[in-house]
């Protein structure tokens, strides 16, 4: 019963006859993850790897996480998830993809878990330019 709702359903959404296909990119970014002295320090401790925090606001927040786009008007869009984590004396950064993302909005919000949205222009998300910065304790 479900093999037949599912190829009478027509795929989704965009696939009616005469819709125009929605043109999509690849959104790229970077998530900064800004340390305090005492995780900076632990940090270099530990052979100055990016460690999964084990409390805290952002302990979610390491390789694999969830990075998921919404439109302006709050409707999630596209998903993605964090790459391996590049640390530096301060911080870890995680560079993230999420692929399709519908063209055509002014600008999107940009959550990494359960982080708190964050607007990104339209501009920015299409050149690869998007920036999330967290601070950490």
């Amino acid at each position: 019963m479900g093999l037949a709702w599912g190829l009478s359903s027509g795929g989704g959404a965009g696939t009616s006859p005469g819709a125009k296909p929605v043109k999509t990119f690849t959104m790229k970014g970077d998530m900064k993850l800004v340390l305090s002295l005492h995780e900076a320090l632990q940090q270099l401790s530990q052979g100055g790897q990016c460690m999964p925090r084990h409390s805290g606001p952002y302990m979610d927040i390491q390789e694999g996480a969830t990075v998921t786009v919404y439109s302006a008007s709050g409707k999630v869009v596209a998903t993605g998830a964090l790459q391996q984590g590049v640390p530096s004396a301060t911080d870890c950064t995680f560079p993230f993809t999420a692929s399709g993302v519908p063209e055509g909005e002014k600008f999107y919000q940009v959550e990494v878990e359960h982080s708190g949205r964050k607007p990104v222009s339209a501009q920015k998300a299409r050149q690869g330019e998007v920036l999330i910065e967290l601070k950490s304790g």
